[in-house]
């Protein structure tokens, strides 16, 4: 992600740094090539609703113009290919946000362990507030696959933004 970092300076576009990456958010803040240059912070909200929320705290520390909130994630399909491909580490990034993630199944299984399948519209509200209480500028809902689902995310939810993805369903 580092080296993402200095390309999303280079081409002057602006890089979204996730939750499980494999550096922290601070190691990405501090390869920003100046202060000013924009990171936004993809969040994959666990289970555990404190580490969430220390997340949002920790990128709101970091100049982190953005909370993206991902909710289209909370169950992934049987992917086959990463059943056979299981983690082999823990990247640093993890092991300092305190993050566990089932390590046995392969990646999508693991992200599953991580991420609160109960993830409804109403947390939105919820983390809406929490960015905002730390001065995050931006509120943006990742996942939105519907029409109607990118105005109640606008609308009722208070999104900047919405970003359209099935996450490779």
């Amino acid at each position: 992600e580092t080296a993402l970092t200095r390309a999303a300076a280079a081409a002057g576009v602006v890089q979204m740094v996730p939750t499980l990456g494999s550096r922290t958010l601070e190691q990405c803040a501090a390869a920003r090539a100046t202060p000013s240059q924009p990171l936004f912070f993809q969040l994959y909200v666990n289970t555990d609703k404190r580490v969430a929320a220390a997340m949002v705290q920790r990128a709101a520390r970091c100049g982190y113009r953005a909370l993206c909130v991902t909710v289209d994630a909370p169950v992934m399909g049987r992917r086959e290919r990463d059943m056979r491909n299981k983690f082999t580490h823990t990247p640093e990034a993890q092991r300092e946000a305190g993050t566990r993630v089932e390590r046995t199944k392969g990646v999508a299984a693991g992200l599953t362990s991580y991420i609160d399948p109960s993830l409804c519209w109403a947390d939105m509200a919820h983390l809406r507030t929490l960015a905002a209480q730390h001065g995050i500028e931006y509120f943006v809902v990742k996942g939105v696959q519907c029409g109607a689902d990118a105005v109640r995310a606008a609308v009722d939810c208070g999104a900047d933004a919405v970003v359209v993805s099935n996450h490779g369903a």
